[in-house]
């Protein structure tokens, strides 16, 4: 383009080629985003529900009918984010005795360390007893 007249039909035939490859790029760029969110969508939920899954099986294990979310953020008066947070959250009281998060973590780590994911597992393979005891099991009288 430095080389070329302005006004001259060769310059204009150059600049509307690149705002044509412009536009292509952005439409690329644009198209890419919205796969990437899908993706993103599809890869998240796929993780939820190998969670979900791994949640319920700790939960049946130790005899839970419901499984809650709690926060164990703490609130500061300093952080009203925190504040607001933890005044939407549902629950005011949990015992942290009931809380499955760590044997889930555990659970999920145990699992994925011997396939790709921890569905692809019957329920009936939870490590038993002898097999892995997760974080804290000791304490609360389990396995």
């Amino acid at each position: 383009m430095k080389n070329l007249n302005p006004g001259t039909d060769d310059y204009r035939k150059r600049e509307n080629h690149i705002t044509e490859l412009k536009a292509k790029m952005e439409a690329g760029r644009e198209q890419a985003e919205r796969e990437f969110t899908l993706r993103q969508a599809e890869t998240m939920g796929t993780l939820y529900k190998e969670v979900q899954a791994m949640v319920a099986q700790v939960a049946r294990r130790r005899g839970m009918t419901y499984v809650v979310k709690v926060t164990n953020r703490p609130i500061t008066g300093s952080d009203p984010n925190s504040v607001m947070a933890a005044i939407s959250e549902t629950m005011v009281y949990a015992d942290p005795r009931n809380d499955i998060t760590n044997d889930v973590v555990y659970y999920l780590n145990y699992f994925y360390q011997g396939t790709a994911s921890p569905t692809a597992r019957p329920e009936s393979r939870t490590p038993s007893a002898g097999a892995a005891t997760a974080p804290g099991a000791a304490q609360r009288g389990e396995n």
